[in-house]
This record gives structure tokens, C-alpha cells and sequence, in this order.
């Protein structure tokens, strides 16, 4: 059953609880960690559908993650901005400590084989007794060029190497 979340600020600018995406339900392979949702997760309520999503599903297809089980998440589940029209903003340290346990649910729930943290921020956040992975963020792929540039093949090298030690 869905709990709408009140432990921090962020839900007093949130037009949604943003939901995690992928296999939702048991055991995954890869567990993704992004920093919080954007505009466009704010209103359709799931992570990673935009921009940076849809540049994720690009290089999981590109890596041929078909064959793999994943579950896409974030620090926090609400927008992190100080208006409802704001722009987006990095979480605070006590909203990320705020939606911790839910986190910490999730990985329980899907017991991932690897962990993936997308940017910096996650990297900083994610337990280190859960071994994350660090990647270069979507959007930060985006910002130079995206599928276009060197980076974005980079990204799904390395997204090939755990989907090859998934299945190893």
C-alpha cells in the first residue's frame, strides 16, 4: 500500500511521490541510484521518464540489458526544489537521511547483484557496504553531447561489463 511521505520539506513542493521504475517486485541484477527526480518525473510520478531517462533506457538498450533484471531509484523521492515552479536543486544531506529508509527497504526488497550510483551525489550517499558502482549521471552525458559523444559509449561499455558479470 502507497504511504504519501511527510519526513521532509520536499513534499510540501511535490506535485507526485515519485515512484521507483523497473522490476519492482523481488530479485534485480543492477539497482540504479540517481540523485532525486526532476520536472518531469515530479509530474508523471516515476523515476528517470525524462530527458535523463530516456537517455538511461537508450544505453541499458544499446548494452543489451534486455536480459537483465533493474530497478531505477533515487536518493529521495520528491522533487528537490524550494517552489513548486523552482528549479531543480541537489537534495540537502537531511532530506537524503529523511527518505534513507526507504532506500534501505528497497534494497532489501530486490536484493540487487551490483549497484549502480548515477553522479556524484548518490556515490556520496549510497552505504558502502552495498559496493556501489559509480557512472557519470545521464544528464551530465546529455550536457556533452549525449548519445553523440564518446562518454555516452563509455557509459554503455560499462554497463556491458555488468550485464556480462551478471550472467557469469
Amino acid at each position: 500500500m502507497f504511504h504519501p511521505c511527510n519526513h521532509c520539506g520536499l513534499h510540501k513542493t511535490r506535485r507526485l511521490q515519485v515512484s521507483d521504475r523497473g522490476c519492482l517486485d523481488g530479485k534485480v541484477d543492477i539497482l540504479f541510484i540517481g540523485e532525486g527526480p526532476g520536472k518531469s518525473e515530479d509530474v508523471l510520478g516515476k523515476a528517470f521518464v525524462g530527458r535523463s531517462g530516456r537517455l538511461l533506457d537508450w544505453a541499458l538498450k544499446d548494452a543489451g540489458a534486455d536480459v537483465i533484471r533493474f530497478r531505477i531509484a533515487n536518493l529521495v523521492q520528491c522533487r528537490p526544489t524550494d517552489s513548486l515552479k523552482g528549479d531543480n536543486r541537489q537534495p540537502t544531506e537531511a532530506e537524503i537521511a529523511a527518505c534513507a529508509p526507504r532506500l534501505a527497504r528497497v534494497y532489501e526488497t530486490c536484493q540487487p547483484t551490483f549497484v549502480v550510483a548515477l553522479g556524484k551525489v548518490p556515490m556520496k550517499y549510497i552505504p558502502k557496504a552495498w559496493k556501489p558502482i559509480a557512472l557519470d549521471h545521464p544528464a551530465y552525458i546529455l550536457r556533452l553531447g549525449g548519445t553523440n559523444c564518446p562518454t555516452y559509449w563509455r557509459f554503455v561499455s560499462k554497463l556491458k561489463e555488468l550485464i556480462n558479470g551478471v550472467q557469469a
